[in-house]
């Protein structure tokens, strides 16, 4: 049972070998003509193969500078996405803070006002007794200088 099991194995990795040497491509080849050969000029020959992978890496650069240049704008479109988004957060919150502040210092005012308000301010006499205190004593010492 076991030599069966061990002769499949071999068997199945003999067949897969097999199949990845018959599946490889071979390159492609020319060769250099001269003037007066087979052609009139000199150049080269290629052959089918040769040909095809010539014209299959044109075809394929095309594409692929098309699929990294799409690759490269679809960054760059999302790091631009990215930096508005911060940047559109920041504003929105710098503004909110700034409303939020306006509004507290409102209602600070308010409060202030109201409490100012509701203080009775009966003290004039005081503020005018003061007031002519201080200018008979300006106008005394200022006697008092020029004598």
């Amino acid at each position: 049972m076991r030599s069966i099991r061990r002769l499949k194995t071999c068997l199945a990795s003999l067949a897969l070998i097999s199949f990845t040497t018959v599946a490889l491509a071979s390159p492609g080849s020319y060769t250099f003509v001269k003037k007066g050969e087979v052609s009139p000029f000199d150049g080269y020959c290629f052959d089918v193969p040769a040909s095809a992978l010539i014209i299959a890496e044109k075809e394929d650069r095309e594409k692929w500078c098309k699929i990294e240049q799409e690759r490269v704008l679809a960054l760059q479109l999302a790091q631009f996405e990215l930096e508005v988004g911060k940047l559109l957060a920041e504003f929105e919150y710098k503004n909110s803070v700034d409303q939020k502040t306006i509004e507290s210092l409102r209602e600070e005012n308010l409060k202030l006002e109201s409490t100012a308000l509701s203080a009775p301010n009966n003290y004039w006499y005081l503020f005018v007794g003061s007031g002519i205190l201080v200018g008979v004593a300006t106008t005394i010492l200022t006697i008092q200088v020029i004598k």
